[in-house]
């Protein structure tokens, strides 16, 4: 069982008391992303947008968590929320860039990459991901 695997038990603990527990759903969707258990990551963010509909990060997080379950329609909607609300964060750019390139829009893409590097010109996700 590794860091992540480890943790996870520990937040379905803390969600066991208290099922709508922000920061014990935010950590619970981050470790199943870096476990690959994508299903289990956009679980947790559909609860948490639930809660915080209108939070960029959550709308940003779902959008990334429909991504990797290649829901590329619905991931869109939600990262163009996010940018609705908050339009300066590198990584919300990235987000929507990847979701462009997942749905064969390459040129766009290519441009809202460039968007997230005008915000964080060292932010490494959309250098690797536009090389």
């Amino acid at each position: 069982m590794n860091n992540f695997e480890e943790s996870i038990i520990s937040y379905d603990n803390a969600l066991l008391i208290n099922p709508q527990h922000i920061r014990s759903l935010q950590n619970k969707a981050i470790s199943s992303e870096k476990i690959g258990n994508y299903k289990q990551s956009l679980e947790c963010y559909e609860k948490l947008y639930i809660l915080r509909p209108d939070d960029y990060n959550t709308l940003n997080g779902l959008a990334w968590a429909l991504a990797l379950n290649n829901i590329f329609d619905r991931a869109l909607e939600y990262v163009n929320k996010a940018l609705d609300i908050e339009y300066q964060k590198e990584y919300i750019w990235h987000t929507k860039a990847y979701i462009m390139m997942n749905l064969g829009k390459f040129v766009e893409a290519l441009d809202i990459f460039e968007i997230s590097l005008y915000f964080n010109n060292k932010y490494f996700e959309s250098l690797r991901d536009m090389s």
